[in-house]
């Protein structure tokens, strides 16, 4: 059965599709609208898999010799042959690591690793940087990415926690300078 047959009987093979592709989510088969392009990048998505494993698996969503709709035998022929490929790679997490970077960044430059309140949480952002490169060296995706989520987190505590010190100091200023005002404007017989 070939792509634009699917198409047009896509309301009898969503169900199918759902069935056997477990991590497929409601929304993500309804918005695949018979598209084989669209099921490819879910499958990728959600499985963990690289395009050209999740393309032969699309291609043999779509080999019937019958030309009919896929049934769900087909499907479950090849099944746990994909679940362990997804289960045996994890995308490269390097969206991950510009955002944990871009955080980190963002937290010095405004001084929070001159802060005690903010130094803690810079110098674990830095460490679970550099723990999540040799995890991604030694091909554990998975985990590196868990690191840099935290890393990215313990930056933008560390940003916050230097924003809301500037901002107690700011304000101190601000209240010692409406009182000096005061005393300034008192002498002068501004004020009663």
């Amino acid at each position: 059965m070939n792509w634009d047959q699917i198409e047009g009987q896509w309301h009898q093979v969503k169900g199918q599709l759902k069935s056997k592709w477990g991590k497929l989510t409601d929304e993500d088969v309804t918005n695949l609208s018979g598209k084989r392009e669209n099921l490819v990048g879910k499958l990728q998505v959600r499985y963990g898999i690289l395009k050209d494993e999740a393309e032969r698996q699309a291609a043999r969503d779509n080999q019937d010799a019958r030309g009919q709709v896929v049934r769900p035998s087909l499907l479950t022929a090849f099944l746990p042959g994909l679940l362990l490929a997804g289960c045996a790679s994890f995308p490269l997490p390097t969206q991950r690591m510009a955002d944990a970077e871009s955080a980190h960044r963002s937290a010095v430059e405004l001084g929070a690793s001159a802060q005690p309140a903010a130094e803690l949480h810079v110098k674990l952002a830095e460490e679970q940087m550099a723990q999540a490169k040799v995890r991604i060296s030694a091909g554990d995706n998975k985990e590196a990415d868990s690191l840099l989520i935290r890393s990215k987190a313990d930056s933008e505590l560390a940003l916050a926690l230097a924003k809301e010190l500037t901002a107690r100091v700011d304000t101190q200023r601000a209240v010692d300078q409406s009182k000096s005002t005061a005393v300034v404007n008192a002498a002068q017989g501004a004020l009663k």
